[in-house]
């Protein structure tokens, strides 16, 4: 067995779902021989004579004696037909000896459902403090609990991002962060030289039209983090160095040499993109560097 590391007694401390003795009896212990037609009938047929008994005991008649897990297979499928859950995979018409799986489906999902709360009751009735049982009870491998754990760390990463992270220069709209699901022009926008003029490039530290759009105090309320206002001599500055302007585009920092007084983040992981400092929206761009997006007016 793979180890992970933890504990010796959680590497052990994990159960399956257990398998109905109805079905390792009549189906064996492969799983082709539930695709068996006469093997399919006389589980339908067991099923359907648990889940009438299992309706007495439910309604107080008289009823066959049962033990649990016949009690449980009656109560999953009763269940499962109350609810139509059975009815929500079509099941088409068997020629030959071979069945439709949709069918196979419907049995299998009866028996998986059983031993889900067969399992559930043998955890509830389970002692407080026996020898070497702990307090939580698992159904899958330490390494299948790692591996979820690693897919919450990741979904909590990305819940995390912020849903914008820069703004284009000229109209100053909000530009989302690039991600798996984020990635079209129009919603992440698109990197270019930075400009005043139309077709004219500046230096990267220029001012960014967009600050002429409104005033001083709304930037710093609208762009709290950003920006700080200064009432006493009216000026506006960024609150946390040029390298926290939301306008500047930066790219992954390579192993040549670079300017040590360009902006960088991330540890210095990356580092102002001089080539295209600049955010744009995907409006903006084409309309300050004469681009034809092919859209119509």
């Amino acid at each position: 067995m793979l180890k992970t590391g933890a504990d010796p007694d959680l590497e052990v401390r994990h159960e399956v779902l257990p398998l109905s003795p109805l079905l390792v009896n009549l189906a064996g212990s492969c799983l082709r021989d539930v695709y068996d037609r006469s093997v399919q009938a006389e589980l339908w047929s067991k099923l359907g004579y648990l889940k009438e008994q299992t309706l007495a005991l439910l309604k107080e008649a008289t009823a066959d004696p049962l033990t649990p897990h016949e009690v449980l297979l009656g109560t999953a499928y009763l269940y499962m037909q109350r609810c139509n859950f059975l009815s929500a995979v079509p099941t088409k018409r068997a020629t030959g000896k071979k069945a439709d799986p949709a069918n196979v489906f419907q049995l299998l999902a009866i028996f998986a459902v059983a031993a889900w709360i067969e399992m559930i009751e043998r955890w509830w009735n389970m002692p407080t403090s026996p020898e070497r049982h702990l307090k939580m009870v698992c159904n899958v491998t330490p390494l299948d609990v790692f591996t979820l754990g690693q897919l919450v760390d990741e979904e909590r990463e990305f819940s995390a991002l912020p849903l914008t992270d820069h703004i284009c220069a000229m109209c100053g709209r909000l530009l989302q962060p690039p991600t798996a699901t984020a990635h079209l022009k129009r919603d992440i926008g698109i990197p270019g030289p930075a400009c005043q003029v139309r077709g004219e490039t500046v230096e990267w530290h220029a001012l960014p039209l967009f600050l002429m759009l409104w005033s001083k105090k709304t930037h710093a309320a609208r762009l709290q983090e950003v920006f700080t206002y200064d009432v006493a001599a009216n000026t506006l500055r960024l609150a946390r160095g040029t390298a926290t302007a939301p306008w500047l585009h930066f790219k992954t920092k390579g192993r040549g040499k670079f300017d040590a007084t360009l902006p960088t983040r991330r540890r210095k992981e990356l580092i102002l993109d001089v080539a295209k400092p600049w955010w744009f929206c995907h409006v903006c761009y084409p309309c300050w560097f004469f681009q034809n997006t092919g859209a119509s007016a």
